[in-house]
C-alpha cells in the first residue's frame, strides 16, 4: 500500500498516526484499499460508494446527495456503473450530476497568475437525487443530432407532414400533441413569442396522466419506476413560420428539442430526428421513390 506510506499530497503530512479515514479507506469484500477504482474496494469511489449505499436509508430527507473524486477512472466507474444500478435513481440523467473542478490562479511561464492556462489539479464533483426529474428537465437537454433546418413550407404544412410522420413510423409507437409554446432556443421569437409545437413521446408513456405516480411499465428491461411522466425520452419539434418572401411563398424553421433522461431515450430520439429533415422536405430515399411512382402517402 504505497499510498499509506508516501505523505499526504496537499499538506506533506505524514500518514503515521492518522486515523482511517485520513489515511485509506478500509478493504471492501476483498478489494485493495489502494485501488481508487470503481469496484468495490477502497479509493475515492469505494467511499462515495459507501455513501451511495446510505443514501438509500434517507432517500426522503435530503435532496440532493454529493460527493467528491480524485480520480477521473473513479468518475467514470460511479457515473457508468454504481449510479446505474442505485434503486430509485437507476442512472436517470434528470437524478445525476458531475462537474469538474480545476484549481485556478497557477503561475504562467512569465511568473504572473495565469487564470487561462488552468491547472493539472482536478477533482471531480458528483451529486444524485432521488427525486424523479421534470419533463423538460434543462440536465436532459440534447441537440439528438439534428440542427434547425428550413423548409418552404407554410406552417400549416410543416405541422401536417410532421403528424404523418410520427403516426407512421415505424420502430417505435409514438404519441403526438400540437400546443403553442415558446421555443428555448428563439431569442426574439414571434409577435406573441410563441409557435406550434409538437410534442412526441412514447405512446405507452404518453397514454398516462403526466400526475399519475411513476410506475415501472415492464415493457423495457430499461423501464424503471424513477422515469419522469414523459418516459425516457421527450421531443419538442417547433415549427416557426416566417413572414412571406413573396407572392404565394412561404417558408418555416423547424426547430427540434430533446429531452432524453437515459441512453435509451438519447438513441430513440436520435433516429426520430434523424429522420425529420429527409420526411419534411420529402428529398429521403422513400420519398423519391415514392414521387418517382406517382404516390402521395400523405
Amino acid at each position: 500500500r504505497e499510498e499509506a506510506r508516501e505523505p499526504r499530497a496537499g499538506d506533506k503530512r505524514p500518514r503515521t498516526g492518522m486515523s482511517g479515514n485520513e489515511c485509506v479507506y478500509a478493504p471492501r469484500d476483498g478489494g485493495d484499499a489502494g485501488d481508487g477504482g470503481g469496484g468495490a474496494g477502497g479509493g475515492d469511489a469505494g467511499f462515495a460508494s459507501a455513501i451511495m449505499r446510505d443514501s438509500m436509508s434517507h432517500r426522503t430527507d435530503v435532496t440532493w446527495y454529493t460527493s467528491l473524486v480524485a480520480r477521473k477512472t473513479s468518475l467514470s466507474a460511479l457515473l457508468l456503473g454504481k449510479l446505474q444500478e442505485l434503486p430509485g435513481v437507476w442512472g436517470n440523467r434528470g437524478q445525476v450530476r458531475s462537474v469538474e473542478f480545476r484549481q485556478g490562479n497557477i503561475k504562467g511561464e512569465s511568473g504572473e497568475d495565469d487564470d487561462c492556462k488552468g491547472s493539472e489539479r482536478v477533482r471531480w464533483g458528483v451529486a444524485w437525487t432521488y427525486e424523479r426529474a421534470s419533463d423538460r428537465c434543462a440536465a436532459c437537454l440534447s441537440d439528438a443530432g439534428v440542427r434547425p433546418f428550413r423548409v418552404e413550407l407554410d406552417g400549416e404544412e410543416a405541422v401536417r407532414r410532421l403528424g404523418a410522420f410520427v403516426d407512421g413510423f415505424r420502430e417505435h409507437e409514438l404519441r403526438r400533441s400540437s400546443v403553442e409554446r415558446r421555443s428555448r432556443s428563439d431569442a426574439d421569437g414571434a409577435e406573441d413569442g410563441r409557435h406550434r409545437c409538437l410534442t412526441v413521446v412514447e405512446a405507452r408513456f404518453g397514454e398516462r396522466d403526466s400526475t399519475d405516480p411513476p410506475a415501472t411499465h415492464g415493457n423495457l428491461p430499461q423501464d424503471n419506476s424513477s422515469l419522469p411522466g414523459c418516459g425516457h425520452f421527450l421531443l419538442d419539434i417547433f415549427v416557426i413560420s416566417d413572414a412571406k418572401t413573396g407572392e404565394g411563398s412561404a417558408a418555416a424553421t423547424i426547430v427540434v428539442e430533446a429531452f432524453c433522461h437515459t441512453r435509451l431515450g438519447e438513441s430513440m430520439a436520435r433516429k426520430i430526428a434523424a429522420q425529420l429533415p429527409g420526411e419534411v422536405t420529402r428529398s429521403n430515399r422513400r420519398w423519391r421513390r415514392l414521387l418517382k411512382r406517382g404516390l402521395d402517402p400523405g
